[in-house]
């Protein structure tokens, strides 16, 4: 479980007056979570935009506010500028080391399918994270999806096969597909169809 640091200080300037924080060069935050008042910080831009680069949403980041005893945070929100992509504002959760959390984490696919490369199918990724419940020291950063298995065309896993670290739970559905194989006869059907389309409607076009 990979875990970054940051520095951040308490913050007195509120409201719309927080403008001129990120003129000058920081960044406005929340700090909260459970047992916790919602506190305002801010805290470089330069340094949290490198660390919001390396991280998900299941990456702990070590957060030291002022002298305050550094803590576990999650980012849980961050809002941007829609033009620059320059962080706004930022979410940061406090998680209780002694009480299961519920987040979603991401998936990652390893292996090669052999339907594909053998059979020529595409491979359709339905999901790329799932919910879980867990205590925050066991909390991966990532769940690994081996497709090495999809050996056949219309082959699919489900969020029910995916394996699960111990003391994991989890809350996405089990039926929900997280990969399947499409053949590549169902795929130049679909396009058939497609361009069928137009033909079949001519007639009353032209009516």
């Amino acid at each position: 479980m990979a875990t970054r640091e940051l520095r951040a200080q308490r913050r007195t300037i509120l409201g719309k007056k927080v403008a001129a924080l990120r003129r000058a060069g920081l960044t406005p935050a929340h700090l909260y979570g459970p047992g916790l008042d919602s506190a305002p910080l801010q805290l470089p831009t330069r340094e949290l935009e490198a660390v919001l680069r390396r991280v998900g949403p299941a990456t702990f980041v070590q957060l030291q506010v002022d002298d305050e005893p550094p803590r576990r945070v999650l980012v849980r929100e961050v809002q941007r500028h829609p033009v620059t992509d320059q962080p706004l504002h930022v979410d940061f959760f406090a998680a209780s080391l002694s009480e299961p959390m519920r987040t979603t984490v991401p998936l990652h696919f390893v292996g090669t399918a052999p339907a594909v490369t053998t059979h020529g199918a595409t491979l359709v990724h339905s999901l790329d994270a799932v919910e879980i419940e867990c205590l925050p020291d066991q909390l991966p950063a990532r769940l690994d999806v081996d497709i090495s298995g999809l050996t056949e065309p219309h082959a699919v896993i489900h969020v029910r096969d995916l394996p699960l670290p111990p003391g994991i739970t989890m809350f996405s559905s089990p039926e929900a597909v997280v990969v399947s194989v499409v053949p590549a006869e169902a795929e130049g059907e679909a396009a058939a169809e497609e361009g069928a389309a137009p033909a079949a409607e001519s007639p009353a076009a032209e009516a």
